[in-house]
């Protein structure tokens, strides 16, 4: 009598594969190593997903569920703060998942669009008035605001992920990104002043 084969859940399938991109990066993710992984032959993979390209797709919207659980967790006693703090420490505990969400297939974003630069925050924050975050900051000062934080956020999480940067503690990032974030607004500041003269 031959042993009953082993069922495959969709969901069994993708989290392998999710765990082999957090441990080898996306280039190790393929119906193959996730067969290998399972101890099974490829047939149930294929059978279960539709394509690559699907597969690739759930694959970012766990990881994106990874980097949001990164950043809503509290870090300090400011929600925006915190967000980016989450982003940089996301980027220097789970590096696979860092390049493959941002390096290897990354989302274009406006710089000119600071709805496009809202929904790079987590959903906690998109819908809380930037004004609140960014006191005394005018309308177009708020975008500037975000793009610049967002480009030093990211510099600094590549910086880590690449080992270009070692040995940050997670008081120096928050020393980082706080600091940054004050040279910011004090900068758009002195800039509007400049504009009255």
């Amino acid at each position: 009598m031959t042993p009953p084969k082993t069922k495959f859940t969709k969901e069994k399938i993708l989290q392998a594969a999710f765990e082999i991109l957090e441990k080898k990066g996306w280039k190790n993710v393929s119906a193959r190593s996730i067969a290998a992984y399972l101890g099974a032959s490829t047939m149930p993979i294929y059978s279960a997903l539709d394509s690559m390209a699907d597969l690739k797709e759930e694959l970012q919207k766990r990881t994106y569920e990874t980097v949001c659980f990164y950043q809503t967790r509290t870090y300090t006693k400011d929600p925006f703060l915190d967000s980016a703090v989450g982003y940089v420490k996301f980027a220097q505990e789970k590096p696979h998942l860092f390049s493959f969400l941002f390096l290897e297939s990354p989302q274009p974003v406006s710089a000119q669009s600071v709805e496009e630069l809202k929904n790079r925050l987590p959903e906690e924050l998109r819908d809380r008035p930037l004004k609140d975050a960014f006191k005394e900051t005018k309308k177009g000062g708020v975008t500037a605001l975000l793009l610049n934080s967002w480009v030093f956020t990211h510099g600094l999480a590549a910086l880590l992920y690449s080992g270009v940067l070692t040995g940050l503690s997670e008081k120096d990032i928050i020393r980082f990104l706080s600091g940054a974030g004050k040279a910011f607004s004090r900068g758009l500041k002195s800039k509007g002043k400049q504009k009255a003269q």
